[in-house]
């Protein structure tokens, strides 16, 4: 598992399960049976003096926004392996505008700070070492994992607002999770002037983009959901240009 870590950048549409969405959440954050030096019950991940930062501050987003809670209230002696409702609504949408190239999933984990740990390099330290985990857990179970840190200001203000989470938590690492779909094998064919494009594999619906450079750094998305695999596109060939194509 290990040897073949890699943030996945394309996800299948499926949300989670319960039961995968609650053993990601246990292998980023969840209790553990041991007790620390200063009685504190233990977690996944290491802490600084076992002070656990992000207690409380951990939020998916799904079709709705929850808090994932591993204590009861605040008492770091307790254990919970819970969700709590912020906000019923889908905002998975928001969150990626909000947060600029993060790709589409059917799940993030907004990983938080209080103010003062975003300037404290062991809690942000202790976040690294949650979607560390979080992204060897989806790796041993299929699934894919992607995350963004840190975030900007405006970010995680934008953040705040669309989620409706409390305005003392800053979410310092966004974690992108889904199932990986099966790989496209892409063919391109000329067609009576014009250009075809035949596909295998993926899961429809599909997003179908041009771009004139081969990283896709500016791409035109001809079409965002289509039901096909095989698509064709009007006019490319007598207009002189070179174009790179890609279907997701």
């Amino acid at each position: 598992v290990l040897a073949g870590l890699t943030l996945a950048s394309r996800f299948s549409p499926g949300d989670l399960t319960p039961a995968q969405l609650s053993q990601l959440l246990w292998a980023g954050y969840g209790c553990t049976p041991h007790w620390t030096s200063n009685g504190r019950g233990g977690l996944t991940v290491p802490s600084w003096v076992a002070e656990y930062f992000l207690t409380g501050r951990i939020y998916v987003v799904q079709d709705k926004v929850s808090r994932f809670c591993n204590r009861r209230d605040t008492d770091l002696a307790t254990r919970d392996h819970r969700l709590e409702l912020v906000q019923d609504a889908d905002v998975r949408a928001d969150v990626r505008q909000a947060v600029p190239g993060l790709p589409e999933a059917p799940c993030y984990v907004l990983l938080c700070l209080n103010q003062s740990g975003l300037g404290t390099w062991y809690c942000r330290l202790e976040t690294g070492f949650v979607a560390g985990a979080m992204l060897v857990q989806a790796a041993a179970a299929g699934l894919g994992c992607h995350f963004r840190v840190p975030l900007s200001p405006q970010e995680q203000a934008d953040l705040q607002q669309v989620t409706q989470i409390p305005a003392g938590d800053y979410p310092h690492a966004v974690v992108a999770i889904g199932g990986i779909p099966s790989p496209i094998d892409l063919r391109v064919s000329k067609e009576a002037g014009q250009t075809r494009l035949d596909w295998d594999g993926g899961t429809p619906p599909y997003r179908i983009l041009r771009s004139e450079s081969s990283d896709f750094s500016d791409p035109i998305v001809l079409e965002d959901a289509w039901p096909e695999n095989h698509y064709i596109d009007l006019g490319t060939l007598t207009d002189g240009n070179n174009y790179f194509y890609d279907v997701r």
